[in-house]
């Protein structure tokens, strides 16, 4: 089915609605607009037309002066090895409001050569108009119709009095139908001046994938371009006279250019396929319910297909490299006689890449491959290899610019486009992508049957208008996605000033998201056997490496985006541990999504964990393990960005033997029936929904019973001590939680849980969201740790919630949270018990200080210094006393 236009859909916004019906109504205005343009036969490729490419040049400009764009001509000097001189870049700038994201619009206003005489229905530079709706002549569909289309939306926006949504700057070229000269030179001069503001660049000299399908490509192959020569004598010789006699070049070519591919487009050098991405299940299925007609699929070629259906046809011109032989031509002038042997030969043959393979390892396995091959002959003749590399293009659709297209696409047509990535090369695409560092979405507004560079091209009417509604739709949405991203930017409390000497991650260029964790506790060999993934968001441009914290944990494999990852461990620096570093297949820009999954294993040195065997528990009967991950453990425990200053969400799954809490909200009630059976493994599952910082990660498992002690509350103990915990905690739990909710708002997660460790744990508490634990010690029997109860409820709010960027600043979550503590029991006992807490507090202060070497000493003060030091061996009450004075 072909699409049609749909009226916009899942779009209420007035304004955008407006804009809509405008460029409905100027339809005829857009229409002889283009009708203009055409006539100026702006050919790059004759010299004898480069008066015209500068004439288009020229049209250009003032047209978008006309809508207030501010123009500048940028002189690219002269096209080398000519005494031409290149048409300019036309430069724009529309708006520069620091409200709205800008963005970078590419276009070219050059032509491919046309002539009534190639075959055309019509004279081509003159538009046609047919009956069914294309609109005819050269450039209509490349690339005039989708650059002035950028002019009409902004004349349409300012009919209806709408600000057009985003700041723009405009890149025109007038060379890209003779290979971009000047562009690439041009970039590198503007990238820190003109373009130094742009965010993303949308690039819409691109087609759908068929004119079925809509589609919005992420991905292109690239092209390595051989050369192979092979030199024999000075000149052609008689092949009747030294036949047999003389070693020939065309006897080595031909045994080289077979051995590269097979007759089904197998590629036959060895390793070529070790890096290639595998073809996910649901990718492959969604390829096959793609609606592309046959005629489509092999572009009218009458090609014989090499594939059984739709589906493998696609993964092969998407996702699989190929390597295609093009010819073997004589190097030295002249034909020479059809029966002469040839004394010099080139062979020409193209290797297609795709995204994540690295064209260097390419190229070093073809040329070892032909060399083999050619000394495997005995040849006596001299073997040359050149080539020229173009590499693969590739952006994540999870960027905001491409989630923007998408949602714009959705709103204009109607219909979801496809994701692909197409088979052919765009090199511009990467040239913008590796100078500006920036995302580079590729919209496309044509259809593949539009002919761009054959006779008879065209664009669809309903092509040409539907992409200047969609460039409003696109520029809207890419504001709202830009907005949200830095509105979740904000939300990690991360700014570029922020360090942590205890932490090797590259935390300040990559901030973890979501941490999703599957765990076995194995007791037997008292390890945790795990996965973490992952998902982050660069935060610089050209990111190539992630790095993330561990300590004593076996890394078994890593994978980024669902496929294998080169990575290192490196070794234990005495301080941080031993950070691992992730290799990423390419640049990342900023803002772009990436998934990491790493297999690990804890070890007997884990300092984050601690196992009791039976023998230390309280029932005598199951061990028990827990986790203690402040301050810089929970890389102990599993690889992360291991500071307080990336904060995640976090879904936990473990697999057990003995009942486990974790971190989380449980997936249900967790009330544990008595253990009959050791040997059956059970799954829990928690959800941690409110972004926490690693070290707040906490599991228990062991023989723990629990029952409700109030609305949003249970408390987990051994069974034995189940109902003291209860009698001890009870009677104040819901006024501990009330008063806090009075002091600072009311408490933001839908459960508080208490649970009580055994008696070997050395803490009085530790504040791990959701569920606290607490040593044994704090059930007396009657109800006198009041204030460590509400110490640790009181961190929900300073310490969970709202959390030190780094440990340098530990003052900040425990002397709010003394501050807190002493408020809520000032209104549960009076200001006497207060009073009596802050005096010996403070007479704990003075005597910590004396101990740990004075007022002057680095271990007094109220701002830490960690560099060359663990926080483990610096942090003390200290925080807690100074911390608390201070805010007073």
């Amino acid at each position: 089915m072909v699409p049609t236009p749909a009226r916009p859909v899942n779009d209420t916004n007035e304004a955008l609605a407006s804009f809509y019906a405008k460029v409905d109504e100027l339809e005829s205005v857009f229409i002889d607009r283009l009708g203009d343009a055409i006539k100026i036969p702006s050919i790059s490729a004759y010299a004898d037309n480069r008066k015209d490419v500068f004439a288009m040049s020229e049209w250009v400009a003032t047209k978008l002066e006309a809508v207030g764009v501010e123009v500048t001509l940028k002189d690219l000097g002269k096209q080398e090895g000519t005494d031409l001189d290149l048409p300019p870049l036309v430069l724009g700038r529309y708006g520069s409001d620091p409200g709205k994201p800008t963005v970078l619009v590419y276009s070219h206003y050059d032509v491919q050569p046309a002539s009534i005489e190639d075959g055309w229905k019509h004279e081509p530079f003159v538009m046609t108009v047919e009956e069914d709706g294309k609109i005819c002549g050269r450039g209509t569909s490349d690339d005039k119709g989708p650059l002035i289309g950028w002019i009409n939306m902004i004349e349409a926006f300012q009919k209806v009095n709408v600000d057009v949504p985003a700041n723009l700057i405009f890149c025109f070229e007038g060379m890209e139908e003779t290979a971009s000269f000047g562009l690439r030179q041009g970039l590198e001069d503007e990238a820190d001046k003109y373009f130094k503001d742009v965010d993303v660049v949308c690039i819409t000299d691109v087609v759908w994938v068929s004119d079925e399908q809509i589609s919005v490509p992420q991905g292109l192959r690239g092209i390595i371009f051989y050369l192979v020569t092979i030199t024999g004598a000075k000149v052609d010789a008689h092949s009747g006279g030294f036949g047999g006699q003389i070693s020939e070049p065309m006897t080595d070519m031909v045994n080289i250019m077979s051995s590269l591919v097979d007759a089904n487009g197998k590629i036959l050098v060895p390793g070529i396929y070790d890096n290639v991405q595998a073809v996910t299940k649901e990718e492959y299925e969604s390829y096959q319910k793609l609606s592309i007609s046959e005629d489509s699929l092999y572009g009218g070629t009458g090609g014989r297909s090499l594939h059984d259906n739709q589906a493998d046809a696609l993964v092969a011109r998407w996702k699989k490299p190929s390597l295609s032989l093009h010819r073997i031509e004589n190097a030295l002038p002249g034909a020479g006689a059809v029966t002469s042997i040839p004394a010099k030969l080139v062979g020409k043959f193209s290797f297609r890449t795709v995204p994540f393979m690295k064209w260097e390892d390419i190229d070093q396995r073809v040329r070892k491959h032909v060399k083999d091959r050619f000394e495997s002959l005995g040849s006596k003749n001299e073997l040359e290899i050149e080539c020229h590399p173009n590499d693969w293009f590739y952006e994540e659709a999870s960027h905001w610019n491409y989630q923007a297209a998408i949602q714009a696409t959705r709103n204009v047509w109607g219909v979801d486009p496809a994701l692909t990535c197409e088979g052919g090369s765009i090199p511009i695409a990467l040239d913008f992508k590796k100078t500006l560092k920036k995302n580079v979405l590729l919209m496309p507004v044509g259809r593949p049957t539009d002919g761009q560079h054959s006779t008879n091209e065209k664009l669809d009417k309903s092509n040409y208008i539907n992409a200047i509604k969609l460039y409003g739709a696109y520029l809207k949405e890419v504001t709202k996605f830009w907005r949200q991203s830095k509105q979740n930017f904000c939300t990690m409390c991360l700014t570029s000033v922020v360090t942590d000497v205890n932490t090797s991650s590259n935390f300040q260029d990559f901030s973890t998201q979501h941490t999703a964790l599957d765990l076995t506790i194995d007791f037997d060999r008292k390890i945790l056997i795990g996965r973490t993934a992952i998902t982050g968001q660069a935060r610089v441009h050209g990111l190539a490496e992630i790095v993330l914290d561990t300590s004593h944990v076996v890394i078994k494999g890593v994978s980024y985006q669902g496929r294998k990852a080169a990575w290192t461990l490196k070794s234990d620096d005495g301080e941080n541990g031993s950070p691992l570093c992730i290799e990423l297949g390419r640049l990342y820009g900023e803002g772009e999504t990436i998934e990491l999954t790493v297999d690990f294993e804890t070890t007997e040195n884990t300092t984050g964990l601690q196992w009791f065997s039976p023998s230390q528990t309280d029932d005598k009967e199951y061990p028990f393990m827990f986790s203690q991950c402040e301050p810089v453990h929970a890389r102990s425990i599993f690889p992360c960005q291991d500071t307080p200053s990336i904060k995640s969400t976090f879904d936990i799954t473990i697999h057990s033997v003995l009942p486990v809490v974790a971190s989380g909200v449980p997936e249900s009630e967790l009330i544990f029936p008595p253990i009959t059976d050791t040997t059956e493994q059970k799954t829990y599952r928690f959800k941690m929904e409110i972004p926490i910082s690693n070290y707040l990660f906490a599991v228990a498992s062991g023989n723990l019973a629990g029952e409700k002690i109030g609305p949003k509350s249970y408390v987990y103990c051994a069974p034995g001590d189940l109902e003291a915990c209860k009698q001890e905690f009870q009677p104040d739990l819901q006024a501990i939680i009330k008063s806090a909710e009075n002091i600072i708002f009311e408490y933001p997660w839908p459960f508080y849980n208490l649970v009580v460790l055994p008696r070997s744990f050395h803490l009085g508490g530790m504040e791990n969201p959701i569920f606290n634990f607490y040593s044994a010690t704090v059930v007396s029997g009657e109800r006198e740790n009041i204030s460590v109860v509400a110490h640790e409820f009181a961190h929900s709010y300073s310490g969970n919630l709202v959390t030190n960027a780094s440990w340098e600043h530990f003052w900040l979550n425990e002397g709010w949270t003394v501050w807190t503590e002493r408020n809520i029991v000032r209104e549960l006992r009076g200001d006497d018990e207060v009073e009596l807490q802050a005096i010996v507090g403070w007479q704990d202060l003075i005597q910590s200080i004396e101990m740990y070497g004075g007022e002057d000493s680095v271990f007094t003060s109220l701002v830490l210094e960690f560099e060359g030091k663990r926080p483990d061996d610096i942090m003390s009450k200290i925080s807690y006393e100074k911390g608390y004075t201070f805010l007073l």
